[in-house]
C-alpha cells in the first residue's frame, strides 16, 4: 500500500496483525489517493489498484435480498408485502427507509418490520419512521431531571409553529397500510419504542420473542482532566399509553401478539440464510463475487422460510379487504 504518507507491506509483517494495519492505512482523509497492489496466493502476478478514499456510511436499513445484477435491497414480495430489516437507529436510518419503500408506495399492501437483534440508538428516527404509519397523536414520551434539546418550537425563518418531535404529521403514503413488526429478546431502546408505538397506535401485530425492556438513555459525563467518566441514566421513555418500556423502573419490554419461540439450530439457520441473502452480488465492474456462507449440518431439517415472516406475513394478507 502506497499513499502521500509512505509504503507498507503487508507480507512483512506477522500473519496476526495483517488485517488490522492494513484496515488501519486504509483509512484517511475523505478524496485522498491510495494504491494497493495485491497478489493472488496461487500466483506471482500483482495487480495494482488506485482508490480514492470516501465516507463510510453505516447500512442500518436492509430489504428482503439483493438484487444479483447491481447489489441495491429489493425490499418487494411477490404477495406485495414488503419486508424491511432495520439493524439499529442512526440519523440516516429514516432516510434509507424511505428510499427503500418510496419506489414501491403504489403497490405495497403491508410492511414486516424486522427488528430482531436491534440494540437502539437513535430514538428520534424511530419515532419518525413510527409517523410514516400513524396519522396524528403522540408517538412515544421521555421524562427525566434533565431532558435533551429536542430541537426549536418554531421555524426559524417564518416563525410559524413546529410540530413537536414526537407527534405524529399527517400525510404520509404508509398511513393506513398494516403493518407487522418482528422482535426478539435482543430488540431494546428505540426499537422498542417504535414497536411499541406501532402495536398501540395503529394495532401492528408484533411477532416473536418478548424484547429486552430497557426504555432508558444514559449520558456520559467526563472529569476535565480525563481522570475519570461516569455514565448515568438521565432519561425514561414511555410509550403512547405511558407504559414505561424499562424493566429496572417497575416496566416492561414489547409483549408479542404471536409469541414465537426458535430453537438454536433454527436461529442459526435464519442468520445463515439471512447473510446469503444480504451478500454483495456482484463488482462495480460486473463481474460475479463468490458468496460463502457456513453450510448447514447434515442430518439438520432445513428451514424452508423464515417462521417469524412467514406468521407475519399469513397475518397481514388475512387482514387485507376481501
Amino acid at each position: 500500500m502506497t499513499d502521500e504518507t509512505g509504503s507498507l507491506r503487508l507480507s512483512d509483517l506477522p500473519e496476526a496483525q495483517r488485517l488490522d494495519v492494513a484496515r488501519a492505512a486504509l483509512r484517511g482523509p475523505v478524496d485522498t489517493a491510495i494504491r494497493v497492489e495485491v497478489r493472488r496466493p496461487d500466483t506471482a502476478e500483482t495487480r495494482a489498484l488506485h482508490l480514492i478514499r470516501g465516507p463510510v456510511v453505516e447500512e442500518t436499513v436492509e430489504g428482503w435480498s439483493r438484487d444479483p445484477t447491481d447489489n441495491r435491497w429489493q425490499s418487494l414480495r411477490e404477495d406485495g408485502l414488503a419486508y424491511v430489516r432495520i439493524t439499529r437507529f442512526r440519523p440516516t436510518t429514516e432516510a434509507a427507509f424511505d428510499a427503500l419503500l418510496d419506489p414501491h408506495l403504489d403497490g405495497i399492501r403491508g410492511v414486516v418490520i424486522d427488528l430482531r437483534g436491534n440494540p437502539g440508538g437513535d430514538v428520534n428516527s424511530a419515532v419518525q419512521i413510527a409517523d410514516r404509519f400513524v396519522v396524528d397523536g403522540w408517538l412515544a414520551e421521555l421524562s427525566g431531571r434533565v431532558l435533551p434539546d429536542t430541537g426549536p418550537d418554531v421555524d426559524p425563518v417564518t416563525g410559524a409553529a413546529l410540530a413537536e418531535w414526537n407527534q405524529a404529521i399527517p400525510g404520509h403514503a404508509l398511513e393506513g397500510v398494516p403493518v407487522a413488526v418482528l422482535v426478539d429478546e435482543q430488540t431494546a431502546s428505540a426499537a422498542e419504542v417504535l414497536a411499541g408505538a406501532l402495536q398501540e397506535r395503529v394495532g401492528a401485530v408484533v411477532v416473536g420473542r418478548p424484547t429486552w425492556g430497557k426504555g432508558l438513555a444514559q449520558a456520559l459525563r467526563t472529569a476535565e482532566d480525563g481522570a475519570y467518566a461516569v455514565q448515568f441514566s438521565n432519561v425514561v421513555w414511555t410509550l403512547p399509553s405511558g407504559r414505561r418500556l424499562s424493566r429496572r423502573m417497575d416496566g416492561a419490554g414489547i409483549v408479542p401478539d404471536v409469541p414465537l419461540e426458535l430453537g438454536p439450530a433454527s436461529r442459526f439457520q435464519l442468520t445463515r440464510d439471512r447473510a446469503l441473502r444480504s451478500a454483495l452480488r456482484v463488482h462495480a465492474d460486473g463481474t460475479p463475487m463468490v458468496v460463502e456462507v457456513p453450510g448447514v449440518r447434515a442430518g439438520l431439517p432445513p428451514l424452508d422460510a423464515d417462521p417469524a415472516v412467514l406468521a407475519a406475513e399469513l397475518i397481514l394478507l388475512a387482514r387485507q379487504p376481501s
